[in-house]
Parts: C-alpha cells; structure tokens; sequence
C-alpha cells in the first residue's frame, strides 16, 4: 500500500493536510492519514485476490466495513457492483470507470450507496468523485430531498463527502465547499419544520461541531451518537467530553462501530480512553480496532495491543503488531 493515486492523488495539495499533527502516528504517513480522514477512505493494493474462496460467502467476512486496503482489482468491481453481494461483484469488471459510466455510478451511489463512493474515489481520484457528487447534489429539486431515495439515503452520502474533500485539492475543495453551502442555504428554508435526513448529513458535511450539535444521530432523540462526533474537527474539547460522556455507556450487543479518528481529534486523553475500550465493542469490530490504533504512536496503544493479543478475532494482528513494534 502507498499514498499515491485515488484519494491521495491532491499530493501535498490535499485539504486535510492544513490539520496534519505530527508525532500523532506512528510514521510520518500515520500521521498523513489521520489528517485525510482515516480509517474513512479506502486503500489499494496491487495484490490478485482469490475470487473461488469469496464465492457464495458475505464479502464483508473478508474485508469489514469500508475502511482498510483493498485489492485494486476487487475494489473497482465493488465500484461497478449493482449490490454488495459477492456475486454481483466478481461478476462486475476490473475495467476504469470513465466518462458517462463514471458520472451514472457516482450519482447512483449518492442515491442508494454511500460507502460505494470511497471505492469510486480510489480507483479514480478525489477530486473526480467530488466533483461529479456534488454537481449531482446541487441539481437535485428541492423536492428530491424528500423523497426516496435522497431523502432515505442522501445522508449517509454527505457524511462520505465530508472526508473525500478532506482528499480534494484545496482550492477545489474550498469551492465545492461554498457551492454546498449554496444548496444548504436553500433547501434550509424548505424545512422550517425541521432538517429532514440528508439535510443534517449535508449540516455535518460543512460545519463542524456546530453541525454536530444540530445534526448529529441522537439514538434516544437526547443525546449524542459518537459516530457523528467524528465531524467535529474544528473543537477538540468538544470530542473529548463527547467521548468521555458516552464511551462508558456502549455495550457490545449493540454493535457501537469504532472510529480512531475521535482519538485524532480530541486528543491524548481520547486515545486513552479508546485503548480502555476494548470491551465495549463487539468482536466483529476488534481487527478493525487493532488496524487503526496500531497506527497512533504511544504506550496506550502497546497496552491495548497486548490485550488484544489475547482475543479470538483479533490475536493474530494484534501478535505481530507487537512483534514488529514492541
């Protein structure tokens, strides 16, 4: 895996880049990631995958959720793939989505699939897949983020967009940026009543903690999800209250996904806190947990690997992360 091409194709140029914290990471590219929006962004390999082992099995079995480093090959099938399901990606082709068919899948994914968008960035570029989302967002009829699909599932797709122009060049990113602005000014005022869904994705989107506290995911209508404290990144103290508040409260039967980002943006105290945390989530979440901890620097983390070390799903990563960093 390298920093070249797909989402890192702005080069030093990248938005993100401003907030970039040195000595965060464990290597200087660590600390590059962080400032991209990782673990939200897919990397590519060049490594052949072995389509007869995934036939007929759940493809997330093989490669949880979205964030991590993805076989070239597989990652633009999942890209053109009508459905995640694992027939209907290695029945996709490895051939580059351009022109008409890359504008038709990136739009289709803003409507119905959202995490799709990352894999369209990295086998394109930042810039392309913003670019081409964004146009799609700001056409759209007012009454388009009312119904379905928009309305059900334009969210999701304006939460993704936040961190793909975290990847963007920065003076495209700062246009894409006001022209949203522009669609948020206006859909606005067609929901005095109340943001409907894609409306707090795009709240989220643009603007912060502010954003946040407007917009955020309340499961019980009163407080926070920390899954939308991730958009924070313009008020550290506010994510480690969040964090602090909420981290003690999550039970892994209810499947809490765990994001290393809120430890890149509110701070020591939040990395030690998610080291802690071990316990809090579901097993199906513990190698996602040793992937993006086992990329921040510290004593916290070595803690947390050696537990780690010890279980079932984890043991085998967490085992050589030690032997190679401890």
């Amino acid at each position: 895996m390298s920093l070249l091409g797909g989402a890192f194709a702005a080069g030093d140029d990248a938005a993100g880049l401003r907030g970039v914290k040195r000595g965060f990471g464990r290597t200087p590219d660590d600390d590059r990631l962080f400032a991209l929006g990782y673990p939200h962004l897919v990397m590519l390999s060049d490594e052949p995958f072995a389509q007869a082992s995934l036939k007929g099995e759940k493809l997330w079995h093989h490669f949880p959720g979205t964030a991590g480093t993805f076989p070239r090959g597989l990652a633009i099938r999942i890209a053109r793939a009508k459905t995640n399901s694992v027939d209907d990606v290695l029945a996709a082709s490895e051939a580059p989505l351009t022109g008409a068919a890359l504008k038709k899948t990136v739009e289709g994914a803003c409507a119905f699939a959202a995490d799709r968008l990352l894999f369209l960035e990295a086998v394109t570029s930042s810039e392309i897949v913003a670019d081409l989302a964004v146009a799609y967002i700001a056409k759209l009829s007012t009454a388009a983020w009312k119904k379905h699909p928009f309305e059900t599932e334009g969210g999701d797709s304006l939460r993704v967009l936040h961190y793909i122009l975290l990847r963007c060049p920065t003076a495209k990113a700062k246009a894409l940026r006001a022209k949203l602005e522009v669609v948020f000014g206006k859909i606005k005022k067609t929901m005095a009543d109340g943001y409907w869904r894609p409306l707090r994705g795009l709240d989220l989107c643009l603007h912060g903690a502010a954003g946040v506290k407007r917009s955020g995911y309340r499961p019980d209508d009163v407080e926070l999800s920390l899954g939308d404290v991730s958009f924070a990144g313009d008020d550290p103290k506010f994510v480690a209250a969040e964090v602090k508040r909420e981290l003690p409260t999550l039970v892994p039967n209810d499947s809490p996904v765990f994001d290393a980002r809120l430890a890149f943006l509110g701070g020591p105290a939040v990395t030690k806190a998610l080291c802690g945390a071990l316990g809090r989530f579901n097993s199906q979440h513990h190698r996602a947990m040793v992937e993006q901890l086992g990329r921040i620097a510290g004593k916290d983390v070595v803690a947390f690997m050696k537990a780690a070390a010890a279980k079932p799903r984890c043991r085998v990563a967490a085992t050589a992360w030690l032997a190679a960093n401890a």
